[in-house]
């Protein structure tokens, strides 16, 4: 397999198609991912789901 310098792996980015492989390649390089998580709160989600209720009930009676 000899490399075609087509340039794709030099972009950086974590997924990209190799046609010397032919095939798409996923970098091992776990520095660049970000996984982003909501605070905790136990009450929010119970209450956005009322508040949305009350949002549709509104809506169906006008």
């Amino acid at each position: 397999m000899e490399c075609l310098n087509c340039g794709n792996c030099q972009q950086g980015e974590m997924v990209y198609y190799c046609p010397a492989r032919n095939d798409f390649v996923i970098s091992q390089e776990l520095d660049r991912v970000w996984i982003k998580e909501r605070p905790s709160n136990p009450n929010s989600d119970e209450e956005d789901h009322v508040h949305s209720k009350k949002k549709r009930r509104l809506r169906k009676s006008s």
